[in-house]
């Protein structure tokens, strides 16, 4: 109280500037004691408390940055490992593909080896039956001639000759032609 009413004296005074050192003094005294007290309070209730919440603060964001920074190296490590499975399934599908390709075109020489080879033996069953036919109808053709010729003998002898010269002559007709040897 004392403080405000030396105020309210020093500023009322037409002398506004005139200071009474006998009471300002241990005033002042009293009064920059105070100021110190309250300084000290403030700093151990106040300052303290929040420059360490200041501080914590300052942690938990130093900590939340380094979080993420780990977190971008996590996100770039996999974004790699991605491209590079990107890249890894890109050549394999380049391996399947030429794999599979390679698999048909054997398969395609295959089946085109197989078809030529029963062809093949197609032919050979063809030109063995058509030999057979061919031998089947010599024999037949010989055999009709033979016939043919013993018959046309025989006509001819019967008419010419004797019936015991005739069958000889027949017979070694016969026997000749049967030992002919017919061309091919």
């Amino acid at each position: 109280m004392g403080t405000a009413l030396l105020l309210q004296s020093i500023l009322l005074n037409d002398e506004a500037y005139m200071i009474e050192f006998g009471v300002v003094p241990t005033q002042l005294i009293f009064h920059g004691l105070m100021v110190l007290i309250l300084i000290f309070v403030i700093a151990k209730l106040l300052i303290k408390p929040v420059q360490n919440m200041l501080q914590k603060r300052q942690e938990a964001i130093q900590q939340s940055l380094d979080n993420a920074a780990d977190q971008a190296k996590q996100a770039e490590a996999l974004r790699q490992d991605y491209e590079q499975k990107l890249q890894d399934a890109s050549k394999e599908k380049e391996v399947i593909l030429e794999h599979a390709y390679a698999s048909a075109k054997e398969k395609e020489n295959q089946i085109l080896k197989d078809a030529r080879e029963e062809a093949d033996r197609i032919l050979d069953r063809a030109r063995r039956d058509i030999d057979q036919e061919r031998e089947k109808a010599k024999d037949e053709i010989q055999q009709e001639s033979i016939g043919l010729a013993a018959a046309m003998t025989e006509k001819l002898l019967h008419q010419y000759v004797d019936e015991h010269v005739a069958d000889r002559l027949v017979e070694d007709a016969i026997h000749g032609l049967e030992e002919a040897e017919w061309s091919k």
